[in-house]
């Protein structure tokens, strides 16, 4: 005979569910020492309002987990059974949706059991803590906040690509493991963009003291924006060691996440607060389109301040020499490019001329001057076959190298404003100030077809490293990927850093770096078909690109004058350098990678030595 202590009822059966089926007090509650299907219960390790965590070991292989498990003798006592239903439903998409998420920085779920007639979830221990405790009993210094952020981000970038959004991110569901990896954990609420009925409508989800302000409104209607939120707070309150709103209740927390800018920062450079107030603006789309932005900005303004990169190891690192300076063009160098076999320049200019340079000798191989209006661009044959120039008038003449002879004129309609060889040469794809596109069969002289898509001017093309697909940039905003086969438009996107000033392709193919005149450069995936790294020139646009050949480096440049290169393709800077007075309007990489080729208003065109060399971390300092 069973009979419970609380209200006395009595049975002959043991009640299997271990809750007395009046009131549903526990009979019994688990304890230390207690088996649990392969486990043995250690001790608790955490309890929320619903659910509690244990610390369990597997009786076979000596693992320690982290199990997991709804409190279900206060669920029954406080909840009516359609709420404890929806509860376990949650508890279960919780499991299988963060079983999915296999990455170093999410805590890893590996088992959804029921044991003892309760559903046990089975997840990596984390023995080093909970973020929250860390920072209550650790004052941390700039740099540790920062790399404890960009863990958390990278976690948050792999769940986003993943259609997951968190939705309460706080320092309790931070997680520290034994090597000091930080990882996210607790996805309880969270929403998977596929599914709109995985949460209860209406109700809010998230924790006060981090949510953002779109929660409090429409706690259904979140995206990556919102996370990114949570992920500003926590890097306030590690910085300055307060979280950035307060309040004696919930309503006056909402009303100053809702109204208030966060209060100015006492410990945090300005680069950081700045970062931080752009992760914390109260409308979504003001904030970092995604966590990899965040990461990128994190990371470049870091290394543009020197009081965060001092250390005592070397490092290698790229600088540019200057090796030549040509100033024999009497207007605007519009266009640069390097002859694919030997140490020669060439530039064209809006004098109407195209200057050959050998800049090993320091000496000019020829000045053409028979053209009939400016010239807007110049590319090398990639086979060295001939160099392609093209005019304002729309006239583009291929020139044999050596004899400088015209070997074949094409003839558009419109100024040529872009142009690309595909990688064998037998093709030349042009962008037109009219918006037209057109490919050309080099073999014949021939058009093999000529599109008006963009509604405007077309700002860049490129092919890609095997010819098959081609990108076209416009001022309309578009992005446009071709197939070369077909000619037929394989992908169009529209550009959301602004209008697109420049493009060019990663010499292995996946990425694809677009400039803009808002001075974001976005570096485009094309096996996922979106924006996976996006990073910031400045505040001025990014006329012209170029990576290296390896595809370890990328240089950007702009309407400053100024030339950075960066770790392809995430974005860190390695150096920047002030390589014209005006805007520079061309740069090109050397196919040896030894060399960097730049163009400018100034009318000058200059060649840099790309220089691999070890220095001082310490004294390494780029000017911001």
């Amino acid at each position: 005979m069973s009979r419970c202590d609380r209200c006395g009822w009595q049975g002959s059966e043991l009640y299997r569910h271990r809750f007395c089926p009046e009131c549903h007090t526990p009979v019994w509650n688990f304890q230390a020492g207690q088996k649990i299907g392969p486990y043995t219960l250690e001790r608790i390790l955490g309890v929320g309002g619903f659910a509690e965590v244990w610390l369990a070991t597997h009786s076979s292989l000596n693992l320690q987990r982290a199990l997991k498990r709804l409190r279900m003798e206060e669920l029954l006592i406080h909840w009516q059974p359609k709420s404890i239903e929806e509860f376990q439903q949650r508890f279960v998409r919780e499991a299988r949706v963060q079983a999915k998420l296999f990455h170093p920085n999410i805590v890893q779920v590996f088992e959804l059991a029921e044991w003892e007639h309760e559903v046990w979830m089975v997840m990596e221990y984390c023995n080093g803590g909970n973020l929250l405790r860390y920072i209550q009993k650790n004052r941390l210094d700039i740099n540790e906040a920062i790399e404890i952020t960009l863990d958390i981000l990278r976690g948050l970038a792999f769940a986003h690509r993943h259609d997951v959004i968190h939705r309460d991110i706080k320092p309790s569901n931070i997680l520290r493991s034994e090597d000091g990896t930080w990882k996210i954990g607790d996805f309880g609420i969270a929403k998977v963009t596929s599914d709109l009925n995985l949460t209860q409508g209406g109700s809010r989800m998230g924790t006060p003291y981090y949510m953002a302000p779109e929660q409090w409104k429409d706690p259904t209607n979140v995206g990556p924006e919102s996370d990114l939120y949570g992920v500003g707070c926590m890097l306030y309150q590690m910085v300055e060691g307060v979280v950035p709103f307060t309040g004696d209740s919930m309503a006056e927390v909402m009303e100053k996440h809702l109204l208030e800018k966060p209060p100015p920062m006492r410990h945090a450079p300005e680069w950081l607060e700045t970062v931080i107030r752009k992760a914390m603006e109260k409308r979504p789309q003001n904030r970092f389109r995604s966590a990899q932005a965040m990461i990128d900005a994190l990371t470049a303004a870091r290394k543009l301040d020197i009081s965060t990169i001092r250390t005592d190891k070397h490092e290698l690192t790229l600088t540019a020499v200057p090796q030549a300076t040509i100033n024999d063009h009497s207007s605007w160098v519009t266009s640069i490019d390097f002859h694919p076999r030997k140490n020669w320049l060439i530039s064209g200019s809006n004098d109407w001329t195209v200057l050959v340079y050998d800049f090993d000798h320091q000496a000019p191989v020829t000045h053409l001057k028979s053209f009939y209006s400016p010239v807007m661009h110049v590319r090398s044959h990639p086979e060295a076959n001939y160099l392609a120039v093209a005019e304002l008038k729309g006239q583009i003449t291929l020139l044999h190298f050596e004899t400088w002879k015209a070997a074949r004129t094409l003839r558009s309609t419109d100024a040529t404003t872009a142009m690309d060889f595909s990688p064998h040469g037998r093709f030349l794809v042009t962008g037109h100030f009219n918006g037209r596109v057109m490919l050309w069969n080099l073999d014949f002289g021939v058009t093999v077809f000529d599109q008006l898509q963009h509604s405007g001017e077309v700002r860049g093309i490129a092919f890609s490293p095997m010819g098959e697909t081609w990108v076209s940039v416009g001022e309309d905003g578009q992005i446009i990927f071709w197939e070369t086969k077909s000619g037929e438009i394989k992908k169009t996107f529209r550009s959301i850093s602004g209008h697109p000033e420049s493009v060019t392709w990663h010499p292995h193919g996946r990425y694809v770096a677009i400039g803009t005149k808002a001075g974001v450069i976005d570096i485009w995936d094309t096996q996922y078909w979106q924006v996976a790294y996006s990073f910031q020139h400045g505040e001025v646009a990014v006329i012209s690109m170029s990576f290296h050949p390896t595809g370890d480096y990328l240089a950007t440049a702009g309407a400053d004058g100024e030339v950075i290169l960066w770790e392809a393709p995430a974005g860190a800077p390695v150096t920047k350098f002030k390589a014209h007075q005006s805007p520079v309007l061309s740069t090109r990489f050397h196919p040896s990678g030894k060399w960097l080729g730049t163009g400018g208003v100034d009318c000058l065109a200059r060649v840099w030595k790309i220089r691999l060399m070890e220095e001082d971390a310490a004294t390494r300092h780029l000017q911001p």
